[in-house]
């Protein structure tokens, strides 16, 4: 259940860095 609590978090900011930076995602 943590393991998905955290991946769910990093999801999210994952998601508001690529509303700021597109490129965050081609970087990985």
């Amino acid at each position: 259940k943590a393991f998905g609590k955290a991946l769910r978090m990093a999801v999210e900011i994952d998601n508001r860095q690529k509303d700021k930076i597109p490129s965050t995602k081609d970087t990985l």
